[in-house]
């Protein structure tokens, strides 16, 4: 739930005050590995102020430009122009926003997988999801995951005993669902931000197989806030953010 109103048009959706606007932008970039044996393309990601515009992907920021900036919103822009707000709980935006104000040096200490877990607060991550922490399971061609859940990545399946897919040791990378088969996340150490497909990743990745990945306490956590405020989508909102706080 967010307390803004989606709005969809193909004009602008401009920012409000202290307000910052990322922009999946219906421009196209080129993604590679290293070597640059693989290629593929990716959106062009905006970031917008009330009075100021500038790409990601430049790898410049405006002199103070984040100083005044406590909200974020993700939009995203297709074929035609239109723009329409993707629904993240407000946590995710929320530390979403604290990693783009983030210095150079912090940024560099996260690939796709701590990037991932860094907009979910999940700390001592240990690299495996073989735990009773999280829910997993293979992400079918008819069941499109959620804006706000995590996709794993793996070279190849592995059953566990009881059936379910596992990825101790095959994560090759993680990225989070926007939406529209758009999905966010970090190219390395020392990549930026970036938007694709699902089939792009894959093939950036060398990922055979997808597993849509949600953490149990997280969802427990969201679920009894959703459950305790039904009726006041006021202090909902404030309490999802006050999660992203955390």
């Amino acid at each position: 739930m967010t307390k803004k109103t989606t709005r969809k048009s193909p004009s602008e959706i401009v920012p409000e005050e202290n307000e910052v606007i990322f922009f999946v932008s219906n421009e196209r970039g080129t993604c590679a590995t290293k070597d640059g044996s693989v290629s593929i393309p990716m959106r062009i990601i905006k970031i917008k102020g009330k009075d100021q515009t500038w790409s990601l992907h430049e790898g410049k920021k405006p002199d103070g430009f984040w100083d005044a900036m406590d909200e974020l919103r993700v939009v995203i822009e297709d074929d035609d122009g239109i723009q329409d707000e993707v629904p993240l709980l407000p946590f995710l935006t929320t530390r979403l926003l604290k990693y783009l104000k983030s210095s150079t040096n912090e940024k560099s200490n996260l690939d796709s997988c701590y990037f991932a877990h860094h907009l979910f607060g999940i700390k001592d991550f240990n690299n495996s999801y073989e735990n009773d922490d999280w829910h997993t399971h293979l992400v079918m061609v008819d069941n499109t995951p959620q804006p706000g859940v995590l996709i794993l990545l793996l070279k190849s399946k592995k059953e566990t005993i009881d059936g379910h897919p596992t990825c101790s040791g095959q994560v090759s990378h993680v990225a989070m669902c926007l939406g529209n088969d758009l999905y966010l996340s970090k190219g390395g150490l020392s990549g930026e931000l970036f938007v694709t497909t699902l089939d792009h990743l894959k093939k950036l990745y060398d990922g055979s197989v997808v597993i849509q990945c949600i953490n149990k306490k997280l969802s427990e956590q969201v679920k009894t806030l959703y459950e305790k405020h039904k009726d006041d989508a006021d202090k909902l909102y404030a309490e999802l953010k006050a999660l992203g706080d955390s």
